[in-house]
């Protein structure tokens, strides 16, 4: 029943702690055969996957992760972190090579990140921010069009900015963080 659940679940997150991340996935996947898919087994799945550099099955499970939260959300339960999880798909769309979709996805948690921060700042939002402008720089790397490459250049500066004065705010000025949000408005 429920305690076989729970025992499975723990030791699948203490043997994914040891980086034993095929035996952690087989007993996610043992949950999953049991009690079927929930956004949290879903999103915890898409993570090892990712941790695996199975991109492929890491999205798999993160797309499950977010039909799932929209499926638990019309039922009036508690859901996950919809923003992390869209965070973590538009990563490994960016690192599958589809820039384009990874911005709008990125571009879609850190709307998320905003929606719950309630007009304050939150590094959750410069997190996905960072991201936003890396990719913005790589997809003005590929464009021909002179004043779309200007334009991608010129949101990326803006947007690093941003992180800049997010990062200041919520860790502090002598952060790794914000020294990371400075490197990437200076390139």
């Amino acid at each position: 029943g429920n305690f076989k659940i729970q025992g499975i679940q723990a030791l699948a997150f203490t043997v994914w702690k040891q980086g034993k991340f095929r035996q952690a996935l087989d007993l996610f996947h043992e949950i999953e055969d049991d009690i079927g898919s929930s956004a949290a087994l879903s999103e915890n799945m898409g993570h090892t996957y990712s941790s695996m550099g199975d991109f492929e099955n890491a999205a798999k499970y993160f797309r499950q992760a977010i039909v799932c939260m929209e499926h638990e959300e019309k039922l009036g339960k508690p859901t996950g972190d919809k923003g992390g999880v869209l965070l973590g798909l538009g990563l490994i769309e960016d690192r599958q090579g589809n820039q384009e979709q990874a911005l709008l996805t990125i571009r879609e948690a850190q709307r998320v990140f905003r929606i719950r921060a309630n007009g304050k700042p939150a590094s959750l939002i410069a997190k996905a921010g960072m991201s936003i402008a890396k990719i913005l720089l790589k997809l003005a790397g590929k464009e021909k069009d002179e004043a779309k490459r200007v334009a991608m250049e010129e949101e990326a500066v803006a947007v690093e900015l941003e992180n800049v004065e997010l990062f200041e705010v919520t860790c502090g000025d002598d952060s790794p963080l914000t020294a990371s949000a400075l490197r990437g408005s200076g390139e």
